[in-house]
C-alpha cells in the first residue's frame, strides 16, 4: 500500500475521497458544463436576432404582396384611366421636399436623403427624377407610398428597393415630377 506523505498521515480517508469528489465535479462543470452554459447563452441571442429579422421580413413580404395586388387590379382593369395629373409650376418645386418631408414624418419615416438628377434639370426637361431615402419602421411604408402615389404631380415610380434592417426598414425610392 502506498504511503501518505508525512503532512497527510494524520488525514482520513474519507476526507482525501471527499476532497478528490470536489476536485473532479470542479473539473466537470469547469471544462464541460460552463462552456456549455455560455455557448447556450450565445445561441439565445442569435435566436433574438434571426427572429427579429424574420419579423421584419414577414412586414416587408406583406407591404410587397399589397403592392403586388395593386399592381394587379390596375392592371386588370380595362380602360381605366389614370388618376389626373397636373404638372407642378416650376417656380414650387420646393414642394416636393416639403411634401417629402411632412409625409416621412406622418408615416414615422425618417428621411435621409432627396436628391434631384441633375441631367433631368440642366436638360431643361419638363419631368425631373428624384431619389429619395428613407427609414424607419416598416408599418408606415405602405401609407407613405400610396400617399406619394397620389400627389398629381408625381408621373411615376421607377424605382423601389427595400432593405430590412436591425433598426426597421430603409426604403430607396427614384421618382419623376412633371413639372409646367
Amino acid at each position: 500500500m502506498m504511503q501518505l506523505p508525512a503532512p497527510l498521515a494524520g488525514t482520513s480517508r474519507p476526507i482525501l475521497i471527499t476532497l478528490l469528489g470536489l476536485l473532479l465535479v470542479g473539473l466537470v462543470l469547469g471544462g464541460g458544463v460552463v462552456p456549455a452554459m455560455l455557448t447556450s447563452r450565445r445561441l439565445d441571442a442569435e435566436i433574438l436576432r434571426l427572429e427579429g429579422q424574420a419579423k421584419d421580413q414577414a412586414q416587408l413580404r406583406d407591404l410587397y404582396l399589397t403592392l403586388h395586388e395593386r399592381l394587379q387590379t390596375l392592371e386588370g382593369e380595362v380602360g381605366a384611366a389614370p388618376p389626373p395629373r397636373q404638372p407642378l409650376a416650376a417656380g414650387h418645386a420646393q414642394e416636393i421636399f416639403t411634401t417629402l418631408n411632412r409625409l416621412s414624418g406622418q408615416h414615422r419615416l425618417r428621411l435621409e436623403e432627396v436628391t434631384p438628377e441633375i441631367r433631368s434639370i440642366a436638360a431643361g426637361r419638363q419631368e425631373i427624377r428624384i431619389l429619395a431615402v428613407s427609414a424607419g419602421e416598416p408599418e408606415g411604408l405602405r401609407g407613405f407610398l400610396s400617399e406619394l402615389l397620389a400627389l398629381p404631380y408625381v408621373e411615376a415610380m421607377e424605382e423601389i428597393r427595400l432593405e430590412a434592417g436591425d433598426t426597421g426598414v430603409r426604403l430607396q425610392l427614384t421618382f419623376s415630377v412633371i413639372l409646367s
